[in-house]
């Protein structure tokens, strides 16, 4: 939600990655086996791009990052939606994968 911090926990089980989204707070670093931890805040609604900022191999400009802030009524409802059962497409679905 916007005007709220909130708090990321990172961590990496491979190379050293560093996760940027310049308008929504600093640079962190995410080392193997470690914690981070990173306090983002967005002041307006919208989508703010961002993306791995340690050169971490090969697939490294594929690591895009978005983040999308929302009024708080907006995410208030949209986690509401989230606790609710999936519809009962996804078991016709899930019989035919599994």
């Amino acid at each position: 939600p916007i005007d709220t911090s909130i708090d990321l926990e990172l961590t990496s089980v491979d190379v050293i990655h560093s996760f940027w989204v310049p308008e929504l707070g600093p640079k962190a670093d995410m080392l193997p086996g470690t914690t981070t931890h990173l306090r983002l805040f967005a002041r307006r609604a919208g989508s703010y791009d961002g993306q791995c900022a340690e050169f971490c191999g090969v697939e490294h400009a594929w690591m895009r990052i978005r983040v999308v802030a929302h009024p708080q009524t907006f995410f208030d409802h949209w986690l509401s939606e989230q606790a609710l059962s999936a519809p009962a497409s996804a078991s016709a679905g899930e019989r035919v994968f599994l």
